[in-house]
């Protein structure tokens, strides 16, 4: 995809098995791009990117134009982005209720002559689940991905100052 071009979006008939309710509950939607990706979204809103204060003004425009009051939309800008809202709905999706990301597709092709985008959604806590047993000494560089109940042997070496954020448990 080209840095300029607008994603298209399309709900993915897959179950998020326990996630459901945590992602109805967090407004996050699950989309798929054209190549197949997944990735989480804001389920009623875009970015558009304006490129100087002319530019703003026709996104502005365009979103007032399009959007409809009834719908509970809203305009906000930024330094950089202007942020267009949209009331969001939700559908059932592989048997789970979730939110639909067509509304913010709609809105992304409205604004496909702009820089238009999804608002990504990350999330992540410092937590480790499971049991694990630590033994050894491996060496970790980067920022490793663990789940379930690993085993690692070694003696663990940490350097640097890890920051651990979130709620652990």
């Amino acid at each position: 995809m080209c840095d300029n071009e607008t994603p298209r979006l399309d709900d993915p008939a897959i179950g998020v098995g326990d996630w459901a309710a945590f992602l109805l509950d967090q407004d996050i939607a699950v989309a798929r791009d054209r190549n197949g990706g997944l990735f989480l979204i804001r389920p009623d809103e875009i970015l558009v990117r304006a490129r100087d204060d002319a530019e703003a003004d026709a996104i502005t425009a365009r979103a007032v134009e399009i959007v409809d009051v009834d719908d509970l939309a809203t305009v906000g800008a930024s330094c950089r982005f202007i942020r267009v809202k949209v009331r969001p709905h939700t559908k059932e999706i592989a048997g789970q209720q979730r939110w639909s990301v067509e509304p913010v597709a709609e809105l992304l092709a409205q604004f496909a002559e702009f820089r238009a985008s999804p608002v990504h959604v990350y999330s992540g806590h410092g937590a480790l689940e499971g049991s694990p047993f630590v033994s050894g000494s491996p060496f970790v560089s980067g920022s490793p991905f663990v789940s379930g109940s690993p085993f690692v042997s070694g003696s663990p070496f940490v350097s640097g100052s890890p920051f651990v954020s979130g709620s652990p448990f």
